[in-house]
Order: C-alpha cells, then structure tokens, then sequence
C-alpha cells in the first residue's frame, strides 16, 4: 500500500510594515489606557456588588431553610400527637 502524503497548510503571508505606517501617538495609547483602567474599575465595582448579594442570599437562604426545619420537625411532632390520640379512641 502506498504511503499517503500529508498535506500541509499554506502558511500565512507576514504583512510588513514600514515604519511609521501606523499613525498610533503616544497620545492615542494613553487614552486606550485610560479606557481600559475606568472599565477595570467598572467591573470591579460590579464584581463587589455581586458578592455582596451574594452573601445576603446566602443569608436569607439560611434563615428560610432553619425556619422550614422547624416548621417540619413540629408538623412531625402533631403528627405522633395525632396518631397516639386515634390508638388511643
């Protein structure tokens, strides 16, 4: 059987530039920079928030699920109160 030959993709021409072809002042990245730096703080000011909710659901979540254990564990209760009553009659 002969052996297959392995194509090999075409490689990507490089794109040469003289310099000076991009008109990219000093200017021009600082104001990038500055963009960048206000949208990190954006997200971090969201980022805090969320786990700031996060942490008050967690929270009532607790409260809520202490108040249902409470709540069962006295429906459970009645409910021996009731079946010792019917043995009883």
């Amino acid at each position: 059987m002969p052996l297959k030959r392995r194509l090999r993709p075409k490689p990507v021409p490089k794109i040469r530039l003289r310099k000076g072809a991009i008109g990219v002042t000093r200017a021009d990245l600082d104001a990038v920079i500055k963009l960048l730096n206000d949208r990190g703080a954006i997200v971090n000011e969201i980022r805090r928030e969320l786990h700031s909710t996060c942490r008050e659901l967690t929270s009532q979540v607790e409260k809520h699920r202490r108040a249902l254990e409470i709540q069962f564990t006295r429906i459970a209760q009645l409910q021996q109160e009731i079946d010792a009553l019917k043995r009883q009659a």
